[in-house]
């Protein structure tokens, strides 16, 4: 049986996975390169979300988004661990998180018409 290569979704879930277990101290493979800053404001420009809609894509309330970008609070490690995610592999997690009509909105590839002419990608508020 040959080898199915993995979709990015897949290897999103399977990194996950294997974070968690690295976490919990299950497993001693892999090393954990966490950032201790992270640009929380840059990398939800980056992904063309407002506070709030970052908010929710983290699963984290409007406060502690704001809180983060301001410095006043630092995101925990596993709050890190997900930006840093997110910053590496927005389209891989954006596929994963939203359903397919949201993360069409969220698109920040170039995307192409069946016809091969490039469209822009409409802005989130």
């Amino acid at each position: 049986m040959a080898n199915k290569k993995l979709t990015a979704g897949q290897r999103v879930i399977a990194s996950a996975k294997e974070a968690l277990a690295f976490a919990k101290g299950e497993t001693k493979a892999g090393v954990a390169h966490v950032p201790e800053e992270i640009d929380t404001a840059r990398i939800r420009r980056k992904i063309h979300m407002s506070q709030s809609h970052f908010a929710a894509y983290m699963g984290v309330s409007v406060r502690t988004i704001q809180e983060w970008e301001q410095g006043r609070v630092v995101p925990s490690g596993a709050a890190r661990a997900f930006l840093t995610v997110i910053d590496r592999e927005p389209d891989a997690v954006r596929s994963w998180i939203l359903p397919p009509a949201t993360a069409a909105r969220h698109d920040v590839s170039p995307r192409r018409r069946k016809n091969g002419m490039r469209y822009s990608q409409p802005s989130v508020q």
